[in-house]
């Protein structure tokens, strides 16, 4: 702590380097190495804290891919490149956290991880890639987000263009886990941003693949499912070169609110295109970063009633999206057999909502309803937010939601 080291990486070697794995090392100065400012070696789990790296010649800071450390608040200044650089497969189990370290990790070239090893990208993590990099999960990669802490990976260019970089690459034995995750200009042309071959499995959920020079995925006899995400601005939307194992598609927004684009499926989609094998219907028509998004987070009511009784019910919406367009709208009850919104569901009430509902913000409602007389047995309490379509809704699916447990009567 409180250290200087200054004018040292003779040989071509880092001014420090970082073997131990439990090496701390807080409100310190690297300044003016030769080479690479700190280097951290192998399979260690090194803490640096209010790191200051300036005026090296290489690299402010180079980790091995298989390195876990922690990093907090470093100052990287006036470096040939002011980035936490990588490069190589990790043979061993890491976790990649650049949360708060006030930078980037930049994939100088091609990283990732062996199989039979896992890699983690904790929320909030950047990483970024030279021109033509690529990432490679030949063994597990978890890479899940928050809303408000999402993981992105894109370019190392200050302007890049669609297909800076090669993409995502899940080979045969890799596993890859996309949440809250957003991959910009990848996919090189006629390449793809997120590539699964035979037998990946490849999981993507709440995430945008957008602005590729190339396809947003190509799946190869892989089981691929993509929910709740955003794929637009693309070459192309989703190739499955094997249709007989389909790619579970659906719930996304392609970049028009028609649709994904597919010849005989949806001829007038304006969305990027689909080939044969893509279940991609139903589809959501926007984003939350261009439409609100009403959802339904908890409804409860008594566990029995008589036929004709009327009866408490509660319910909670939130809007995940933008602030709603509208100042009224009203959410709908019924009584559903199954805990899904069809015809066959009875209503038996109506809440209305006055007064804009800014974005993350929620409200809480309740009512009086009358149970239907005649023999029911058990349903489940079923609430519709915005059921007249007041709003413009990038996702309906989540407008709907039954209790947890049916009411008996």
């Amino acid at each position: 702590s409180n250290c200087l080291v200054r004018y040292a990486g003779v040989g071509g070697v880092a001014a420090l380097e970082l073997r131990a794995s439990d090496a701390i090392l807080r409100d310190c100065q690297i300044r003016d190495s030769a080479q690479t400012g700190i280097s951290l070696v192998g399979a260690v789990r090194p803490t640096l804290e209010r790191i200051t790296v300036t005026q090296s010649g290489g690299y402010a800071v180079w980790q091995s891919p298989q390195a876990s450390p922690t990093y907090r608040h470093l100052a990287l200044t006036g470096n040939r490149v002011n980035a936490i650089g990588t490069n190589g497969n990790a043979d061993a189990d890491a976790t990649w956290d650049v949360s708060e370290a006030s930078t980037v990790i930049l994939v100088d070239g091609y990283s990732g991880v062996w199989a039979g090893r896992t890699l983690t990208i904790a929320a909030g993590s950047e990483i970024r890639f030279i021109e033509n990099g690529q990432f490679e999960a030949r063994g597990l990669v978890l890479a899940e987000g928050a809303s408000a802490r999402p993981i992105t990976f894109t370019s190392a260019l200050t302007q890049p263009q669609p297909g800076a970089w090669q993409g995502i690459e899940v080979f045969p034995t890799g596993r890859l886990t996309l949440t809250h995750a957003s991959i910009d200009y990848g996919g090189s042309p006629g390449g793809r941003a997120i590539g699964a071959g035979t037998d990946a499995q490849v999981s993507i959920r709440d995430s945008r693949i957008r602005r590729g020079g190339g396809e947003a995925v190509h799946a190869s006899n892989a089981r691929v499912v993509i929910s709740g995400s955003a794929l637009y601005s693309n070459s192309f939307g989703v190739v499955n070169d094997t249709p007989a194992l389909a790619v579970d598609a659906r719930h996304n927004f392609w970049g028009a609110p028609s649709g994904p684009y597919h010849p005989t499926l949806n001829p007038d989609g304006l969305g990027d295109g689909v080939s044969n094998g893509v279940l991609f219907d139903p589809w959501i028509e926007g984003t939350p970063d261009s439409m609100s998004d009403l959802a339904v987070v908890a409804v409860s009511g008594p566990a029995s009633g008589q036929p004709g009784q009327t009866v408490p019910i509660t319910f909670s919406v939130t809007n995940n999206g933008l602030p709603t367009t509208a100042g009224a709208w009203t959410d709908s009850v019924y009584l559903s057999n199954d805990m899904r919104y069809d015809l066959s569901d009875r209503l038996i009430g109506r809440v209305s909502h006055a007064g804009a509902l800014a974005a993350g913000q929620g409200y809480s409602a309740s009512l009086s309803a009358p149970l239907p007389v005649g023999p029911m047995g058990e349903a489940w309490i079923l609430v519709v937010a915005d059921s007249r379509r007041a709003l413009a809704d990038c996702n309906r699916e989540n407008n709907k939601r039954a209790s947890d447990m049916p009411l008996q009567f």
